[in-house]
């Protein structure tokens, strides 16, 4: 039955006086004003720093001593001048606030999409924060609210949704009855309509995948309205990414993405944290030269988990336990793995309480804290069984969203609601306690900042965040099993039923069995060779999995839950004879699955995840003592004297293609055979020259190279589209690629942000490295260099059966289709994959098309008569004044945020050499030295 809101709610109209003892007749504008407040005071301080070591409640919110600004990368899909390196499509890193703050109308509909941990939360309530000591008008709404179980039983129209919900928050926050909230909302929306104004919906990601696609017209209808009534308001949706959706792009929004912390943010987090208490100013500075060590690779040990410090709420963590720690004076703070920090943090907020503090609220349940003989407190007991219920509940409520299956009630069984909690910690306290279980309860979710207290049907319930959660339930899981085999058996047992999942739960359970290597090794066989299940009985509330849990996804989902348990510092039990078997079969398999045609295997997201685990755990194509070299062969045993350099012969070939002006179909002519990499280079092939000095090394550098590495470039350049790329990285940032802390974290994948400066550097000093190989391999006239225009578009041929006489468009192909099957292309990731998992044929050549665009060591010339020139100098670049074609490189085959068409083989594109943008990177050939082809 379709409920009426206006008899339900009655006629209003105008700011009404409200007349009750509790509000004493203020106005509705008056009203407006405190429910302002309630909505700011909740965006108020930092939850996770609710206590400090001791356990000494925060007075008072603290988050503008210690917040850092975070940064954006700005993704803008508009199309511009299409020969231009997409300059104006390119993302770009802003601070977020200037974003915020823009007058531009094209930054005045933004949707801020960051994974778990980045501070989205944290950064949305230092906005709102700002804005409500404005007079500015505003509206904040949570998105699940618009959810239609939230907002009554019966079934509320889409186009009144929002103000539904407002109502109810309202209701909830200044405590008011149904008619005084209406009376307020009304005058919410009327100074929207009145003014420009302010409208954040938050937490696109919490609402539930069946029903995203409503609460997105319900906003959708929301803004049109307003918009009718009145222009300009500033709108910022939120989500997580993998609930963002094109329909954005297409209502005028703007993606930015946050971006991971820098270096100097990291260390202004610390700064700021120490500074504001204090207490153990060394301790501060001795975790920053721990994480410049690391970074520097000046330190082997906790390399990957410093490489974790670039998201917000780890390094939060960190802090914590830092200025908690017994060691204050120890050089090494910072601890070990992921799995450590998690279970130091929980140690801290519900275990290492001071026994001689002063607080009367905690003083009558110490013994709560106390810890048993595996280190586990009563508290955290209770948590550990709250987190996997909650955990379980969530996974039966995903399946019935996905269904068409009604909701049944048991559903919601095993969440963590306030009243489950209460019962759990009422039977395991002791009778002789002081105080009662809700007591605890109150206090629990008030000052340890693990709690999200939300309300719905069926009342106050808690929110953990989802890595905690997942560390949790780990522990809930372990506390249940009589031995480590039947541990892993129940892990495991939840991976099969809903692998993407229980996935991070699974890499918390491994973490707590890195001591024993044969429990772990029995869990690697249990993957490659899956236990014989009898076929349950049929079970109407039961979701089928479909293909979610095949062999394959199992596999796939397993590699990545290994290389997030083990992949940051590597366990001493990865070398253990007993795993040294089983896991070499497992990256085998694994591998056979990311490079496999995708016809009928997982989709290229899962397989991406898997590839970047891979890179992490061991990836068997490439030689971990000699990384700058792909040395295995995945398709043809044909002999290849550089191990990664497939041979491409001398000869005719049809080059260009009819649909291309500037490079129309001729016969082209190669007088000596060349070698080309098989892959884009590689984040880790990259790492070898920066770790191998190669930033620093000038005889590695032309004149301008040198220039730009020491800003001189820059103070000649007289047009705005280079120098705007030039300064986007200021010199101290030019020590490594764009984003290296990001991109070093994926080894596999295709380095990008890096100019041409530095891709002909890395040439250069990889055939330094390779030297002795070409004389033994008798190349010794061979020299790695660039691929010039013409070797490039040589090599893409060779990938279709033509053997390159025929000019088809695409290195698959004239099927655009297909080339859109064969392609990471169309931003329909949203970023590079690692290399080689896009199909390929004979000539055994990959991401030719698509993934990262790449540059050559040609001259961009606007006729495109003859590219196979290659630049020697060009020191006109460094101070032209007006930017054409002619003054920059060309650039060759297509980025995964460029169109399938520029992704083409004979699609010419070009960049000023100092562009270093996310969508660029190179691959190297080997060229006869003298006798240029």
């Amino acid at each position: 039955m379709t409920m009426n809101i206006g008899a339900v709610y009655g006629p209003v109209s105008g700011p009404i006086a409200i007349q009750n003892n509790r509000f004493g007749g203020q106005s509705a504008d008056q009203l407006v004003a405190l429910y302002y407040r309630q909505t700011a005071k909740e965006c108020e301080g930092l939850t996770l720093a609710a206590v400090n070591p001791v356990g000494e409640s925060r007075e008072k919110a603290f988050a503008d001593d210690t917040y850092v600004p975070p940064d954006v990368w700005v993704i803008d899909e508009a199309k511009t001048d299409k020969k231009s390196a997409n300059l104006d499509r390119e993302s770009r890193r802003v601070p977020l606030q200037d974003c915020l703050n823009s007058d531009d109308l094209a930054m005045q509909r933004l949707v801020l999409t960051a994974p778990s941990g980045f501070g989205k939360s944290t950064a949305v309530n230092v906005w709102v924060g700002a804005i409500a000591k404005r007079a500015t008008p505003w509206l904040m709404l949570r998105l699940p609210s618009l959810r239609l179980q939230s907002l009554a039983q019966g079934e509320v129209p889409i186009g009144e949704r929002v103000e539904c919900a407002l109502r109810k928050d309202i209701r909830d926050k200044v405590r008011c009855d149904e008619t005084q909230s209406m009376a307020i909302a009304e005058a919410v929306i009327d100074r929207l309509d009145a003014a420009p104004g302010v409208i954040l919906f938050d937490a696109l990601d919490e609402v539930p995948q069946g029903e995203r696609e409503e609460v997105v017209d319900c906003v959708r209808r929301f803004l049109i309205e307003r918009e009718r009534r009145q222009t300009g308001h500033r709108v910022l949706i939120t989500s997580r990414p993998y609930a963002y959706t094109e329909q954005f792009a297409k209502d005028r929004f703007k993606r930015v993405v946050l971006a991971e912390f820098t270096p100097a943010q990291q260390d202004e987090l610390i700064g700021k944290w120490f500074k504001q208490r204090d207490k153990s100013p060394e301790t501060g500075d001795a975790l920053i030269r721990q994480l410049q060590a690391t970074r520097s690779g000046a330190s082997a040990d906790q390399t990957g988990l410093a490489k974790l410090m670039t998201e917000p709420m780890l390094l939060t963590y960190v802090c914590m336990l830092a200025e908690g720690s017994t060691a204050a004076n120890s050089d090494t703070p910072l601890p070990p793995t992921r799995h450590d920090l998690f279970d130091g943090v929980v140690s801290l907020m519900l275990e290492k309480w001071d026994p001689k503090r002063k607080n009367n609220d905690v003083v009558g349940f110490r013994r709560l804290f106390e810890t048993d003989r595996h280190g586990r407190s009563i508290l955290r007991q209770c948590l550990e069984r709250g987190a996997l219920q909650e955990l379980q509940a969530q996974e039966t409520l995903l399946d019935f969203y996905r269904s068409e299956i009604p909701i049944s009630s048991n559903a919601f069984a095993g969440l963590l609601t306030q009243e489950r909690l209460v019962n759990w910690l009422d039977d395991a306290m002791p009778d002789d306690m002081p105080v009662r279980a809700r007591t605890v309860v109150k206090w629990l979710a008030e000052r340890s900042g693990f709690l999200h207290a939300t309300t719905d049907s069926d009342g106050p319930r808690y929110l953990l965040h989802a890595q905690l959660r997942d560390f949790l339930a780990a522990g809930g899981l372990h506390s249940m099993a009589e031995s480590a085999h039947e541990f892993i058996r129940a892990a495991m047992a939840l991976l099969f039923r809903q692998p993407q999942w229980y996935r991070p739960m699974l890499s918390m359970a491994l973490v707590r069995l890195r001591d024993d290597p044969q429990v772990l090794a029995y869990a690697v066989e249990q993957v490659l060779s899956p236990p014989v299940r009898e076929p349950a009985a049929a079970d109407p509330n039961v979701i089928s999995a479909k293909n979610r849990n095949t062999p394959d996804f199992i596999t796939l989902h397993f590699v990545i839950a290994w290389a997030s348990a083990f992949g940051e510092t590597g366990p001493s039990c990865g070398t253990d004879r007993a795993l040294e078997a089983p896991l070499q079969k497992l990256r085998d398999r694994c591998l056979e699955l990311v490079t496999a045609p995708a016809d009928g295997k997982p989709p290229i997201e899962l397989r991406g995840e898997a590839a970047d685990a891979l890179g992490l755990i061991g990836d068997p194509r490439f030689d971990a003592s000699r990384w700058h070299l792909p040395a295995k062969r995945m398709l043809s045993q044909a002999d290849e004297p550089i191990p990664g350099f497939v041979r491409i012969p001398a000869g005719e070939f049809t080059m260009g293609h009819e649909a291309e002006i500037d490079n129309p179909p001729r016969t082209v002519r190669i007088g000596q055979p060349f070698y080309i990499s098989r892959y884009a280079t590689t984040a880790a092939q990259f790492g070898q020259f920066v770790e191998g000095g190669g930033y620093t090394d000038a005889s590695l550098w032309d004149a301008d190279g040198l220039r730009w590495l020491n800003g001189d470039y820059d103070k000649r350049m007289q047009d705005k589209n280079p120098l705007l790329w030039s300064t986007n990285r200021p010199i101290s940032e030019r020590e490594s690629p764009l984003s290296w802390l990001t991109q070093c974290k994926h080894y596999s994948r295709p380095i990008n942000g890096v100019c041409w400066f530095e891709a002909r550097a890395y040439a250069r000093w990889l055939g330094r490295v390779l030297q002795q190989s070409l004389k033994a391999a008798s190349l010794s006239e061979y020299a790695v260099c660039l691929p010039t225009e013409t070797q490039w578009e040589r090599a893409a041929r060779c990938m279709n059966n033509s053997g390159g006489l025929a000019a088809l468009r695409w290195p698959s192909g004239d099927d655009e289709n297909e080339a859109l099957f064969c392609a990471n292309v169309n931003n329909s990731l949203g970023w590079p994959v690692a290399v080689g998992l896009y199909r390929s044929s004979g000539a055994e050549l990959f991401d030719l098309s698509g993934n990262v665009a790449e540059w050559t060591d040609t001259g961009f010339a606007l006729d495109g008569v003859d590219l196979s020139h290659r630049v020697h100098s060009r020191k006109e670049w460094h101070h032209a004044s007006n930017w054409r074609g002619s003054d920059g490189v060309a650039v060759r085959g297509g980025a995964w945020c460029d169109n399938v068409e520029e992704a083409a083989s004979s699609y010419r594109n070009w960049a000023p050499p100092s562009f270093s943008g996310l969508n660029i990177g190179f691959r190297v050939a080997l060229s006869l030295a003298k006798n240029e082809t």
